[in-house]
């Protein structure tokens, strides 16, 4: 199914290349449109949210008093809350099993999913409502329109709107160790080594592929690794979009915990 491409004005997408570079999580926003032309972004509204590398959490509460201000400011929900726009950092934007699940929650008869990677790989796609009518989606193209008045730039309060309504969350990891040894399959690279055993004592964490759902371990003891950064990308599909996650091996529980700050 082909469609007409989602368009940008100028305006709205230096906006949306300003919070994609305000900091090195995924960050989301409602893309508003014009009055007339629904497939024309002119601005983003960044929601109340908490972010990780791999994550946008929109604070629910924060978002009802936001469609309150927006409704009394001649905004219907139509004309913001169909464009869902949120970053990626890394190279790919492809959309991951929470963008997903995040998508199917809009609940308008026609939708559009839009993500724009730190590497510049961008992603649209419409989606139909199969509770408003005849279910349906078709993955589209993105265009800056520049055919219309747009105004300036505005980089330095749509900063102040990212630190305002931004707030990153954060894994700080703990020293790890097994109580016994654990043999599970070994990455070393970017490449399977085969059965490996993690001693015991050995300071180990778990983490999870936010794009393929790949479990691996990380292995901190390991002083032949070169590139340290290398350890947090997925081997299996080479996604940077990973994080740690609490997982029970032989008698310990993978420990850390989250903090939050502002971006």
């Amino acid at each position: 199914m082909k469609t007409q491409p989602l368009r940008f004005t100028p305006y709205a997408w230096a906006q949306y290349v300003t919070i994609r570079d305000a900091g090195n999580t995924e960050v989301g926003a409602y893309g508003i449109t014009a009055e007339d032309d629904p497939l024309l972004v002119v601005a983003l509204i960044l929601p109340q949210q908490t972010v990780s590398v791999a994550t946008v959490e929109v604070d629910g509460d924060a978002l009802l008093d936001m469609t309150e201000e927006l409704n009394e400011a001649g905004f219907p929900p139509h004309r913001w809350s169909r464009v869902w726009c949120h970053t990626h950092p890394g190279e790919s934007a492809q959309p991951s099993g929470v963008d997903e699940v995040y998508f199917d929650g809009l609940d308008q008869e026609w939708s559009a999913m839009v993500i724009l990677a730190d590497g510049g790989d961008e992603y649209c796609r419409f989606a139909w409502n199969p509770k408003r009518g005849a279910p349906g989606a078709c993955v589209s193209s993105i265009e800056v329109d520049y055919s219309r008045e747009f105004e300036g730039s505005c980089q330095e309060k749509w900063l102040e709107e990212y630190k305002a309504k931004v707030t990153k969350q954060v894994f700080v990891r703990p020293k790890v160790t097994t109580a016994e040894p654990i043999k599970r399959s070994w990455w070393s690279n970017g490449a399977q080594m085969g059965q490996a055993t993690v001693e015991a004592e050995s300071n180990v964490e778990e983490y999870k592929c936010q794009d393929c759902d790949f479990d691996f371990l990380v292995d901190y003891d390991d002083e032949d690794v070169q590139d340290w950064e290398e350890l947090y990308g997925c081997p299996q599909c080479k996604s940077d979009r990973t994080q740690p996650i609490y997982r029970t091996i032989p008698g310990q529980m993978l420990k850390g915990e989250y903090r939050y700050e502002g971006s």
